[in-house]
């Protein structure tokens, strides 16, 4: 290719690399392909020639430009009526290929939160990996399968493997691949909460629950276990990335920890109100709808690694039990003590203030929970685990299934 011609490439790449709708028209275009009777996308001839000059060209500088612009396609993985997320599987499926194949030095710091990008938006099929669920058809028992968009066409294990051990070596990418994490466990959440939607946790231990109950609570365990997995894997994943480039390993330890803490808590808040999504932060399944790197991370200052990541379990851990109880999903019991007293208000049953207890300022009179008060302040969340234990709420698989699969994440990742 001559030289103006791959000018004219990079201009182009460079113009849509902040345009997801832009890079997923370019890279895949509407008119030049068609989905199969599996509904994944096949793209035309000309489409195909096409990315074969794009992954065969001499990139000089690296592969920023072509890896900028699969981040922005990916981002439309967005269940959508029309063929669009289709589209942006086959795009985002070619970019780890891609990605995968590239020599490590290749990876600039660029071309890293690019590629983080990718993978925070195929985190459904991180999860596959991780957990040895994946399904090409896109079925499964779970409830929040049928919120996902178009899976992946081919099986991407490896990749993930690859590219998760390059991408964790630089703070930023690891942010945000962290990130992405905590959205998708928000939305993965809220989307077992909306199939059981008359479903309620009970606070009585000796109270019969129903079916849905009993469902809805076997999935959201299912969901904080897969949530531990991810984070297990992307934590030993970075740890293995920077041993390699010779960092000691009890500092690569705290860096992580220290990094997956700050970013993890961003993305569980992401959504506060999941009906008040906009076009282009939208928070799917398969996509945090993440358009590019999270910025500079916020490194939570960690005494040591062990601390930091049961930090970040109790994180994970408090904002599922806030969603929940923020879906009306407790029995109004649970918002009071023994004698009857609003734990919001400092109301007792009459109506009197109660003057031996002082109202918890991260719960609201309607009972919902103010996480932003919550995660401000080491007493508000050291109360807030109070409250779920002298409720009774049952919570203590949760803790365990946590723990078991951050185990399994980081098994996942050794051998790599």
């Amino acid at each position: 290719m001559s030289g103006s011609a791959s000018d004219s490439v990079d201009e182009a790449l460079a113009a849509i690399g902040d345009d997801p709708q832009a890079a997923l028209e370019y890279l895949a275009p509407e008119e030049d392909g068609s989905t199969d009777e599996n509904g994944t996308w096949v793209p035309g001839q000309t489409t195909v020639d096409q990315w074969t000059m794009l992954t065969s060209r001499d990139w000089g500088e690296g592969a920023e430009p072509l890896t900028a612009a699969v981040a922005g396609a990916s981002a439309m993985r967005v269940q959508s009526q029309d063929a669009t997320d289709e589209r942006a599987a086959w795009v985002t499926g070619k970019g780890l290929d891609y990605a995968a194949g590239l020599s490590e030095q290749s990876f600039s710091a660029k071309v890293k939160n690019n590629v983080a990008v990718i993978l925070g938006n195929s985190m459904a099929e991180i999860e596959d990996g991780v957990t040895g669920t994946r399904d090409t058809s896109g079925a499964g028992a779970a409830s929040w399968d049928s919120r996902r968009p178009a899976v992946l066409a081919d099986d991407h294990g490896e990749d993930f493997k690859t590219l998760m051990k390059i991408v964790g070596t630089d703070d930023t990418a690891l942010a945000t691949m962290t990130d992405a994490a905590g959205r998708f466990s928000t939305a993965r959440t809220q989307a077992i909460l909306d199939a059981y939607s008359d479903a309620v946790m009970s606070v009585d231990p000796g109270a019969a629950e129903s079916n849905d109950s009993s469902y809805l609570k076997e999935e959201l365990q299912t969901g904080i276990s897969n949530d531990g997995m991810i984070l297990g894997f992307i934590e030993q994943s970075a740890v293995n990335g920077r041993k390699k480039q010779g960092e000691n390993e009890a500092a690569a330890d705290k860096t992580v920890a220290s990094t997956i803490l700050g970013a993890v808590t961003k993305g569980l808040s992401s959504v506060p109100n999941p009906y008040a999504q906009g076009p282009g932060t939208a928070i799917s399944l398969a996509s945090p709808g993440i358009t590019s790197a999270t910025g500079k991370p916020d490194k939570t200052p960690v005494d040591d690694a062990t601390t930091a990541m049961k930090d970040t379990q109790e994180q994970v851990f408090q904002s599922t039990m806030a969603q929940i109880a923020n879906d009306g999903r407790f029995e109004e019991s649970a918002f009071t003590n023994r004698d009857g007293t609003d734990y919001a208000t400092g109301l007792d049953r009459n109506g009197d203030r109660d003057a031996r207890m002082t109202p918890y300022a991260w719960m609201r009179p309607d009972h919902t929970i103010d996480t932003s008060a919550l995660f401000d302040s080491d007493e508000n969340r050291q109360q807030f685990n109070n409250w779920l234990d002298d409720n009774d709420i049952p919570i203590s698989n949760f803790k365990t299934n946590y723990q078991t699969g951050m185990n399994a994440g980081k098994e996942y990742a050794k051998d790599n």
